[in-house]
This record gives C-alpha cells, structure tokens and sequence, in this order.
C-alpha cells in the first residue's frame, strides 16, 4: 500500500494536486452534507459569531455535517486512536475536578470526544483545493474586520474586548481581533492560511491575498505574530513564480506609497503609526514577564500531573489566582488541564496526520497543520471548536486522498 500511494510529484503543478479527489468520492455526499460542512468550515474562524455561549454558528452547521456523514466512521483512521485514547484522560480529569459544573463536563465530552477525535468526517466531501479556498476567504474577511477595527472604523463584535490604544494617546490604532475573540487567537488562525496560498491559481492573486493577511495578522499587534514567519518563508521558498510575485509586490507597494504620498493625511497617518508601535512597546516588558511568569507557575504545577490534570475549571483556578491569566503555552495548559499522557497522545496524533499527510503529497496542508502545531506554542487552551479546526482539516484530507489512490491504482490494474 505504501508503494500505491506514493506521490509523483511531477503530476502535480506548482507541487499541489489538481483534482486529485475523484468526481465519485465526492459524489457520495448530499447536497445538505456538502452545504453544511461549507458553512462551518467558512463560519469556524468566527468564533465572534455565537449563541451567546461557547456553541457558535459555525458548530450548528457542523453537527448536522457530521450526522450526514456517519458512513465515514465506519473505517477508522489510525491518527484516530491516539485522540480517541486521550479522551479517558480530559473526562476523568473533569469529573475528579472539584470546580467543575456540568457545562464544563459538557464542553469537555464536546470537544475531546467528539469534535477532535471524529470532528473531521464532515469534510470528506469537499476536495482538498475547495477547502484551501474557503478557509482563505474566511480569512480574507477576518483580516478585513481586523483592519478596520484597527483603523477605529468599527467597534467590539459579540464579547470581544478591543484593546484600544487611542484612549488617552491622541491619533494611534487600536488592536484589531476580527471575527475572532481576541487578538491572539486570530493569530493562531492567521498564522497557518499562508500555506494555502499555493493553491491559488493566480501569481498576482496570491500576492494580493499575501498583503491582505498581512494587514489583517498585523493589525494584532500581538507578539504571537513571529510564529507566522517559518510558514510564510516556506511558501515564498517552495513558490514557483517568485519573479511574477515579488514583482506584483514591488507594483502593489509603489502604488500604494505614491498613493499616500500624494494624501494630505500621510503626515497624520505616519504620525498614527509611530504613535502605536510607542504605545505596544510600552507593553511589551510587562507582557513578556507576565507570561513567563503564567510558564513558570503552570510548570510547578505540570510536575504534579503525572496521570491525570485538575480539570478545566480547576486548572484555571490554580494559575489565575496568583496571576489573573491563563498559561499562554497549549501544550503546558493541557498538560495542567488532563495531564502528562493525555498531553502526550494530542500531540502524536497531530504529528500522525502530519507525517501522513506529507507521504501522500499533501505536503502544504501538512505544513498548515505543522503551522498552526508552532502557533499553539502562544495559545492557550480554548474550549472552542475552531482550535480544532486545523486538525479536522487534515482528518478529511487523509481518507480522501487514500480514496483516490486506490481508485486511480483499481483503475490501471
């Protein structure tokens, strides 16, 4: 089998598949099925957009996705195992927690039982390229809504809490989280979408989209941002038309600088601009002793989680009452929150639907996954479901493509 599926590289343009997915696997999804798992999977990236609790628009459309679509349960996938493992692990360290209630066992069965482990067969029906283009106009729109609330043009969405700089500092931008719920977990979604500029067509379009992400994962202003780096230099190395994207760059930054040189407000906007990186500099001593103090105690009480973890509640409880936050490192948090083994499987099975991915050729949509793995090195658990989205993207891929590679291999014997 592991000869089957290997990857020729030079059926592939620019090193993407092109309608590798068959017309015949998809067809065995409903017209609902596929319609549903679309709006979840452009609505996930907007936790903003919610019932007024943690269950958001975009899990409405993805339950009724995943209902649709149980026939894919029916053969288990091996990266499966270790999330379905780590289950025992977040359940038990909620029910031993003293501060739990019943909606945070509700969130606990809802995310670590359902939506990591078995998350992924609502995509099965849409095709690898399709799914790169819905998750980069989600993006399009959240770096969109983050400019603008950057540039004070609208206000908070939902319970966001915009950190705005020009109170009391006369002309400066505020932090802009989009439709995310704050300003660092738009990062943690921005941070993988460069890997899927590949699968836009268009050198020139891809160059815009790349500015527009750039704006949008900029008008953060979060420190988290230098995780994006790595992908974004993997995707100008593997690029194959770099003369026609940096010269389309070079066109788009001329224009845009004769632009505002020519505006009678570049003065005030060089002076916004200035006045903002001041005032995120005053910050940024206080942030990062903050945070490395929220490591420090997280670990102290990590040594303790051998087995199990304090729960959801009560992990909280323990690192914010000396601090007023949470950790601000994924993996530390889930240690703490369910502990050492549950920690341990989470992060096989990602680094399983990664190491999978690439031998099967999706090698940008394991870069995407491996991207938003470093991003999570600066986040914190969040008992939402688009921290997972990353990981049932990649659980839709794999089935699909090994789909396609039995068919194509059925085919010519």
């Amino acid at each position: 089998m592991s000869q089957a599926i290997a990857l020729d590289h030079r059926t592939h343009v620019n090193g993407l598949p092109l309608g590798r997915v068959s017309a015949t696997s998809i067809a065995r999804g409903t017209a609902l099925q596929r319609f549903c798992a679309s709006m979840s999977l452009f609505l996930l990236p907007f936790p903003t957009l919610n019932f007024g609790v943690s269950f958001t628009f975009a899990d409405a459309f993805l339950l009724v996705a995943m209902v649709l679509n149980l026939h894919e349960l029916v053969r288990v996938q091996a990266f499966q195992v270790p999330f379905i493992l780590a289950f025992p692990f977040f359940c038990m360290s909620a029910i031993l927690d003293p501060d739990s209630n019943l909606e945070s066992l509700a969130q606990v069965v809802y995310i670590w039982g359902l939506i990591v482990p078995f998350g992924w067969i609502a995509f099965t029906n849409i095709r690898p390229r399709r799914i790169a283009e819905i998750l980069i106009a989600s993006a399009v729109l959240n770096s969109v809504v983050a400019s603008l609330q950057g540039a004070g043009i609208i206000g908070e969405l939902g319970r966001q809490k915009l950190i705005a700089f020009d109170v009391g500092f006369n002309n400066a931008f505020n932090r802009g989280p989009g439709l995310s719920l704050n300003c660092n977990s738009l990062v943690m979604l921005m941070t993988p979408v460069f890997l899927l500029l590949p699968y836009i067509r268009s050198a020139r379009l891809r160059s815009l989209l790349f500015l527009v992400f750039l704006g949008g994962i900029g008008a953060s202003m979060s420190k988290s941002t230098i995780m994006a780096l790595p992908g974004i230099l993997y995707w100008l190395w593997r690029e194959k038309q770099k003369k026609e994207v940096f010269a389309t760059l070079a066109v788009f930054m001329t224009v845009a600088v004769l632009v505002l040189s020519q505006s009678s407000r570049v003065n005030n906007m060089v002076h916004k601009i200035s006045t903002t990186i001041e005032r995120r500099a005053t910050y940024v001593d206080t942030s990062i002793s903050t945070r490395t103090e929220l490591i420090e105690v997280a670990v102290d009480y990590a040594k303790d989680c051998l087995f199990l973890g304090y729960g959801t509640t009560g992990s909280y409880k323990l690192i914010s009452q000396s601090t007023g936050h949470n950790v601000h490192v994924y993996y530390i948090g889930l240690t703490v929150i369910a502990g050492v083994p549950a920690m341990l499987l989470l992060t096989i099975g990602m680094m399983m639907q990664t190491f999978r991915l690439w031998r099967l050729g999706e090698v940008y949509f394991a870069m995407f996954l491996l991207a938003h793995m470093l991003a999570c090195l600066l986040t914190t658990v969040l008992y939402l479901s688009f921290q997972s989205l990353p990981l049932m993207v990649a659980g839709a891929i794999i089935p699909q493509t090994i789909r396609w590679f039995e068919e194509r291999q059925q085919k010519q014997s």
